[in-house]
Order: C-alpha cells, then sequence, then structure tokens
C-alpha cells in the first residue's frame, strides 16, 4: 500500500467527519448526450446546489478570446480532452469560490481521467456521492445531431423532444463538437478513462441511473430519486464514519 493512497484515505477520513451534514457535493459522470448538464441544473435548483460544469467554463473561456481561448477552442472542436493543468486551475478557482463552499456544488464534465479525480482528492474537493449516468451510443448520436445551443443564454433545447421557442430559433446553433464524427470520438474517450476514473471512488458511494428513455421527464424522475436515495445513505455513512 503506497504512502500516496494511504494520505488520500486519510483526507477522505477528516473530510467527511468535519464537513457540515448540510454540505453537499456530488459528481455527475455520464457520457456526452446522456444529460449530465440538463439533469445536473434541475438537481442543483432542487437542493440549492452551485453547478460547477467543465464545458462552461471552458466555452467561457473561449469567448474570452486570446492564445488560450483559441487554443481551447481548437482542442474542442477536434473533440480532444482539454489539458488537466488547465482544467485544473479554472475549477480550482471555481470551486473555492464563497457559494461554492457555503452551498455545495454539483460538479459537471469532470473527471476526464484517473489523474483528474486523483486531484479532486489532493485538492480536497471530495465528493459525498458519485451519479452516473448510462445512456446506449445510437441514443447518443440521436440527441446530438438534434441538440442546439442558444449562443445568447447558453440554454439548451432538442430538435426533437425540446425545441427552442420561436422567437428565438433563428438563432440557436449545433455546437461543434456535436458533428457525427467528434461525438463518437468523446464517446471513445469516455469509456476508455471511465474504468479508471471510478476506480478513485470506489470507497464512496455510486449509483449508476438510465438516462435512455425518449421522454426527458422520466429520465428526471430517475435521477432525482436515485439522488435522494443516494444522499441519504451518503448521510448515514458519514454519520457512521
Amino acid at each position: 500500500m503506497t504512502s500516496s493512497f494511504l494520505l488520500v484515505n486519510v483526507f477522505l477520513f477528516l473530510y467527511v467527519c468535519f464537513a457540515a451534514e448540510s454540505d453537499r457535493r456530488v459528481i455527475i459522470l455520464g457520457p456526452p448526450g446522456a444529460g449530465k448538464s440538463t439533469h445536473g441544473k434541475a438537481l442543483c435548483e432542487r437542493y440549492g446546489l452551485v453547478h460547477v460544469a467543465s464545458g462552461d467554463l471552458l466555452r467561457a473561456q473561449v469567448a474570452k478570446g486570446g492564445p488560450m481561448g483559441e487554443q481551447l477552442q481548437k482542442i474542442m472542436n477536434e473533440g480532444a480532452l482539454v489539458p488537466s493543468t488547465i482544467m485544473q486551475s479554472i475549477l480550482r478557482e471555481r470551486l473555492r469560490r464563497p457559494d461554492a463552499l457555503e452551498k455545495g456544488w454539483l460538479l459537471d464534465g469532470t473527471p476526464r481521467t484517473e489523474s483528474e479525480a486523483q486531484w479532486l482528492f489532493d485538492e480536497m474537493f471530495v465528493p459525498s456521492f458519485v451519479l452516473m449516468l448510462n445512456v446506449n451510443d445510437e441514443v447518443v448520436h440521436s440527441r446530438l445531431s438534434k441538440r442546439r445551443i442558444d449562443p445568447e443564454t447558453g440554454a439548451i433545447y432538442n430538435l426533437k423532444y425540446k425545441p427552442p421557442p420561436h422567437e428565438i430559433a433563428h438563432r440557436v446553433v449545433q455546437r461543434s463538437d456535436d458533428v457525427e464524427e467528434v461525438v463518437q470520438k468523446r464517446i471513445d474517450t469516455y469509456y476508455l478513462e471511465l474504468e479508471s476514473v471510478i476506480s478513485k471512488f470506489q470507497r464512496l458511494l455510486v449509483k449508476e441511473v438510465d438516462t435512455s428513455d425518449e421522454d426527458f421527464r422520466v429520465n428526471r424522475r430517475r435521477v432525482f430519486a436515485a439522488a435522494e436515495e443516494v444522499w441519504g445513505s451518503a448521510q448515514a455513512k458519514e454519520r457512521e464514519l
């Protein structure tokens, strides 16, 4: 057993012992198109959490322009992973803001690799539980081919299941990383790293939820039910420790 492994577990023990019970820290995982953003935002509204979405943070950085923005845009267009050092710097700043510390947070879109999962423990950003959304590749391709974004508000729509209001339909756009060939690369990348990422959270609660139903309201009910079930178990586990 390595000293690094022991240190991580000591940090985890101290964190769950001294964190206030009202603190809620959730990581939501899933392939592209699984509904991480949609269901993550709904959970944040339901429980008063801060939604920390890596994709939104990166797109905000791209919108600022400059060399960093251009570099990130190129990486995202190719469906590749943004370097961990860049992602970690952005996340550290966001997770340490007062609102995230006081209300708790839902982390959406990261960790993507084992090293990023380890970094969360090193930085003491330890989740109370992990919610993993499952959906098959065929559904992912179908959803993302119809997904559209309002560039002014960031709102997400689906041309089939949740079309944009008529008055803004002219301005919604397809994300550059939602095109067919890039989507498959993103799916492959997600599953390539998934097992090693999940292994880092094996001592925590991990709840899997099927979000492949065509009716997003069905999927949302499943997510809510799972969150309620897992959160209760997570609180009990913290008290036992």
